[in-house]
């Protein structure tokens, strides 16, 4: 993440009108300004803006004072991606409302558009996930707040540990841990189900044996019952062939009966038909006797015929018209019947409301009793509301009486609790007062010791710094001042050896020298030599005394590192000493006021005014209670009073409906009453079915007008009647004429026909009697054949309710060998869940905080260590040295997991927290730049930017140098390095600088220089 612009409006120090902060062009810049005028209020706009945290306590403090809102905007590249953040506070509502935004640049509309989640919660863990960073793990890496240089050495060492794995990025494998625990936790149920399951199934197999068992048995008696069946199956065959053979002999007897009823029947039809014959003949000659009579009569049944034909058109009008006729008296009639029907039912009515009206009268004339008794029934409701209401006031007040109890007996047992822990409070602080003059002693002789050891630590230093001060010597300024007198003794030499020859000239002006002046020259360059020997000389006695100042230092220094190296156990002591101190001198403190505390309890339970209110709440109840007039057998009397009563309501309430009844039964008498008169009218004066009266009128003058006898029609009908047979006789004397031959000739045939039937019927009967002889014992074959076929069907039964059986244990037999194989396949399953779910275990310790998470830490504290220690030996010359130990042995004889601190200097090895001042900026420092170039190097890892706020004060300008050094050697790592500080020393170190200045009424301003 490197920043771009910051827009800042009414934010903290900052008001309205300030214009954006563009970050683009700057490297490492240097903050400056007075204290309090925003130069880390700009840093809290970029960590509000992000995660909505900044070091104001309250939400609301973010907004400027006298402004309503307040609004940051911070925009910024991530990995060659833009994005901005927009951010609101708003004091308009009683409440305050914030709203937040994410926007992603596009550069295909070149706009931003909003990315933003559907809550402000949301919204922050999309941030959160895009910088993989949360506020607690970017201001304990590349973010040194003002006042918090040691946010991350100040930790617990577990805290410590968290914030490194944040920083490694092992919450992937917190997650992976979390899932892994979620498998495990579904094997686990897996595992019980299949257990289950497969004790279920156990239960199921262990009937096996008995079911195989019973299938063999079942098999056995099948088989039995089979070769019974078998048996009887051929006993039945047999009956069944003699049965056939009999049958087959019935069977033609039945045919030969038959055959012999048919001739019978044929020989009757013969004679039948024969005498047919004669009867006709007979009848064909007396026809053809009466011939003259027939044919006049003949001819006088034709004329009859055409007169008949006549009358006929006539006689279907009339029947038109009589039925019409008909139709309409039936409706007359049915008209009159339905105004007697309404008549009648009118006076039913008439009659029923009468009857009502008495029952009415009836029920009235006991109002004065059912009114009375209704009355007595209101009363004795109204005392039984009465006697209820007290009821359940005495309920309430004996609830109220209980709980007022409860709270008294409740606050004595507080105060017998408060007074148990006063004691037991007394009895530890008696112990540790006890103790007072020991550890006063105890402190009196530590405290001399450590007096003694540090003189002697004073002494150490001294010896450390002669004992550098020597070392420097000896390595460094006496061997460089030994080998440039050498050098110079060299160039002497060589001077010398110049000026031997007689034309020699003068080494610096390169003129040639007489014999005195070279001479002279000779002498100088002997005498420069003699000089710088005897430097020389001392300056190697020199070497030594200090080779032996050095060797007594170094003893007199392993003396006293002895001695110092006990310092850090005395302070421990007087820590210790001073903790058991402070206790015992408050325990001296606590104690009057305890014993006070203690004898306020006594007496507040020896004269109960512990619950002083609570008591008064009692007696107002009991007197209440006393007072209270409930009697239960008064009210026991009152409910079977209104028990007994509780008819009277029905009873009122059905006379206030007679009441009502008799007037609208009075009104609806009036209304029948005139319907009857009326209904008896219409009767009288035929007053109905005007209509049909007129269309009956119209058809009997239609009747009148036709002029049609009806009985002279009728006799004219009875005479072609009478004439009828004429026809008929006609037609049989033209038959006689054309048959009576034909009649003659069939006559003869069938006399010769009835002699053949008779050859016929005397042969069939002697047959029939030949196949009657062979059928006695049929009868008995045929009761044999039903008893055995009646055995085999109850056979058969038991054969098909065995199979069911046999059927029904196979079945039972086969699922339970499914069973068996399911149990095969459970059982392997439950042993595979168990194989998995340990796997799941593993796995969950391996993506564990002892697991990899361990391992990578373990892996990336020697690079951490390594940063920190090169930084760290910059800014105090090779003097400090830190080790982070991530195990630590424990009183129980383990090993625990921690991130410890351990710095080594001149003195030996200490803990982190036994530094402070220059010292401990300096390891802080350190860590802190680790810990940014860690964070920036780290894969996936999104934040490019060191932000450093204040902390420099308590450091020389040695040490100032050295942490600009520092700065400006690390630029390379981080796209933006900003340093915040007022110290002009520091700014000068920087190229360049914003400029923080603040108004008093406009508030606070910057500008880039």
């Amino acid at each position: 993440m490197i920043p771009v612009t910051l827009r800042l409006r009414n934010f903290m120090s900052y008001g309205e009108q300030v214009p954006p902060l563009d970050f683009s062009q700057i490297n490492t810049v240097c903050m400056t300004g007075d204290n309090g005028h925003g130069k880390s209020t700009l840093l809290d706009a970029i960590t509000w803006s992000l995660w909505g945290q900044t070091r104001a306590k309250n939400l609301d403090d973010v907004v400027r004072l006298g402004q309503d809102e307040s609004e940051v905007e911070f925009t910024f590249d991530l990995e060659g991606s833009i994005y901005r953040v927009l951010r609101k506070r708003s004091l308009r509502t009683k409440a305050g409302q914030s709203s937040l935004e994410l926007q992603g640049f596009d550069p295909a509309t070149d706009s931003f558009k909003s990315i933003s989640g559907n809550s402000i919660r949301e919204t922050e863990a999309k941030i959160v996930q895009l910088l993989r960073m949360n506020y607690d793990t970017f201001v304990n890496s590349v973010f040194v707040l003002q006042g918090r240089a040691d946010e991350f050495t100040t930790r617990r060492p577990g805290e410590r540990k968290r914030i490194l794995g944040e920083i490694l990025g092992l919450s992937v494998f917190d997650e992976l841990e979390a899932q892994a625990k979620t498998h495990r936790g579904d094997l686990d149920h897996s595992v019980k189900t299949l257990q289950q399951r497969i004790e279920e199934l156990q239960k199921e197999v262990a009937e096996k044996d008995a079911l195989t068992a019973a299938v063999n048995a079942h098999q056995e008696m099948l088989t039995q019952l089979q070769i019974e069946i078998q048996d009887t199956q051929k006993r039945l065959d047999e009956l069944r062939q003699t049965q056939n053979t009999l049958d087959v002999q019935s069977q033609r007897a039945k045919e030969a009966e038959r055959r012999l009823q048919q001739l019978r029947r044929e020989r009757a039809e013969v004679e039948q038909h024969l005498a047919g014959q004669h009867r006709r003949i007979a009848d064909f000659e007396t026809i053809l006797k009466q011939e003259t009579r027939i044919v006049e009569g003949y001819e006088s049944l034709q004329r009859i015929k055409v007169q008949e034909q006549q009358e006929s058109a006539k006689a279907d009008a009339y029947t038109n018209l009589q039925r019409q006729q008909t139709t309409l008296q039936q409706a007359l009639t049915t008209a009159q019947h339905r105004v007697e029907l309404e008549h009648q039912s009118a006076r039913q009515s008439l009659a029923d409301m009468q009857t009502a009206l008495q029952t009415c009268e009836t029920m009235l004339q006991d109002a004065p009793h059912i009114n009375a008794n209704y009355e007595a029934l209101q009363a004795a409701r109204e005392r039984e509301a009465v006697m209820v209401r007290a009821l359940q006031h005495r309920s309430k007040l004996e609830q109220d009486k209980m709980q007022v109890e409860r709270r008294i007996q409740q606050k004595r047992h507080t105060l017998e609790s408060d007074q148990r822990v006063l004691l037991s409070q007394q009895q530890e602080w008696q112990q540790k007062e006890a103790g007072l003059p020991l550890w006063q002693q105890q402190m009196g002789d530590v405290k001399q010791r450590l007096t003694h050891i540090e003189k002697q630590a004073q002494r150490f230093d001294e010896v450390r710094s002669e004992g550098v001060a020597i070392k420097v010597q000896l390595e460094t300024s006496l061997p460089q001042n030994l080998h440039t007198l050498q050098q110079e003794i060299a160039q002497q030499q060589e001077k010398r050896q110049l000026l031997a020859t007689s034309d020699a000239h003068c080494p610096l002006c390169d003129r040639p020298l007489s014999g005195t002046d070279r001479q002279r020259v000779l002498q100088a360059l002997a005498r420069d030599i003699a000089g710088y020997e005897s430097r020389i000389q001392a300056i190697q006695n020199e070497q030594f005394q200090l080779q032996q100042q050095r060797q007594h230092l170094r003893v007199e220094y392993k003396t006293l590192e002895q001695e110092v190296a006990q310092r850090q156990s005395l302070e421990q002591q007087h820590a210790a000493l001073q903790v058991n101190l402070d206790e015992a001198q408050r325990a001296r403190e606590h104690l009057a006021e305890l014993m006070g505390k203690l004898q306020q309890i006594d007496t507040q339970l020896a004269s109960g005014n512990y619950a002083g209110e609570d008591l008064g709440e009692l007696q107002s109840i009991t007197a209440q209670l006393d007072q209270l007039a409930y009697d239960p057998v008064e009210y026991e009397a009152v409910k079977r009073q209104v028990a007994e009563l509780a008819p009277a309501e029905l009873q009122r309430e059905r006379l206030q409906q007679a009441y009502t009844d008799r007037e609208r039964l009075t009104e609806q008498q009036q209304t029948y009453t005139q319907q009857v008169a009326l209904l008896e009218q219409t009767l009288a004066s035929k007053q109905f079915a005007r209509a049909e009266q007129i269309e009956l009128q119209s058809v009997n003058e239609q009747l009148t007008q036709l002029d049609f006898n009806p009985a002279s029609y009728n006799q004219l009908r009875q005479q072609l009647q009478d004439y009828q047979h004429f026809e008929r006789q006609h037609i049989e004397l033209e038959t006689a004429r054309l048959q009576l031959s034909e009649v003659r000739t069939a006559s003869q045939e069938l006399e010769m026909r009835k002699q053949r039937c008779d050859i016929d019927l005397a042969a069939q009967e002697e047959e029939q009697r030949q196949f009657m002889q062979g059928l006695g014992n049929l009868e008995q074959i045929r009761t044999d054949l039903a008893r055995t076929e009646a055995l085999l069907q109850n056979l058969r039964h038991r054969e098909g309710e065995e199979r069911l059986a046999l059927g029904r244990r196979q079945s039972q037999y086969e699922h339970c060998v499914q069973r068996e194989a399911e149990l095969k396949e459970k059982i392997a399953q439950r042993n595979h869940a168990n194989e998995e779910r340990g796997l799941y275990g593993d796995l969950v310790q391996l993506f564990g905080k002892n697991g990899i998470q361990a391992i990578m830490i373990e892996n990336a504290i020697p690079e951490l260590e390594e940063e920190a220690n090169h930084v760290l030996a910059r800014v105090t010359d090779n003097a400090m040295h830190l080790t982070l130990e991530t195990q630590r042995d424990t009183r129980s004889g383990g090993v625990a997991e921690t991130l410890d601190i351990k710095i080594s200097d001149t003195l030996g090895t200490r803990n982190y927290e036994l530094y402070s001042g220059g010292e401990a900026f300096r390891i802080n420092f350190a860590l802190r730049i680790a810990l940014s170039k860690m964070l920036a190097r780290r894969a996936g890892t999104r934040l490019r930017t060191l932000v450093i706020d204040e902390g420099f004060g308590t450091q020389d300008s040695q040490g100032l140098e050295r942490l600009v050094e520092i700065i400006k050697a690390i630029r390379d790592d981080f796209a933006k390095i900003i340093v915040i500080t007022h110290l002009r020393e520091l700014k000068n170190a920087f190229d360049t600088h914003i400029e923080i200045k603040k108004d008093p009424l406009l508030g606070s301003s910057y500008q880039i220089v």
